[in-house]
């Protein structure tokens, strides 16, 4: 019975952890192309750099149907509240 749960709390961290990591790098990517120097590119790239820029700035993020962000700020409430319905 406790190896099921150790797995199950395991496996979800995984996904919040993943979960993490890509909101992380999405902003790290919107901080690249904000940063960039794209005025300097010429017309055709500047085309090209506003159509990537735009995705960027609508990321796609992991959630859990549809209503809540997959990420450690959820890990740590279900954690909290399963604990708390243990005692």
């Amino acid at each position: 019975m406790y190896a099921l749960a150790i797995a199950v709390v395991i496996q979800l961290f995984e996904l919040c952890l993943l979960g993490t990591i890509l909101s992380i790098k999405n902003e790290e990517i919107e901080h690249a192309f904000y940063n960039s120097l794209w005025y300097l590119m010429d017309r055709i790239e500047k085309k090209d750099f506003m159509i990537m820029f735009h995705k960027s700035q609508h990321a796609i993020e992991m959630t859990v149907a549809s209503m809540a962000p997959l990420n450690i700020v959820l890990f740590i409430a279900v954690s909290v509240q399963s604990g708390n319905n243990l005692n």
